[in-house]
């Protein structure tokens, strides 16, 4: 659970909306976050 915690503050912290997050946030699938992870909007979009 730790490292879903770090993943969302990690996105929040930089004002980007990641869908990779939102994906863990439902199914808790770190494997799809990461798949879904490059998807990302916001003023600093990291890919």
């Amino acid at each position: 659970m730790e490292k879903h915690i770090q993943i969302r503050n990690f996105y929040l912290t930089k004002n980007v909306f990641c869908l990779g997050t939102i994906v863990v946030e439902i199914t808790n699938d770190e494997l799809l976050g990461n798949i879904f992870g490059n998807f990302c909007i916001g003023s600093k979009a990291i890919l």
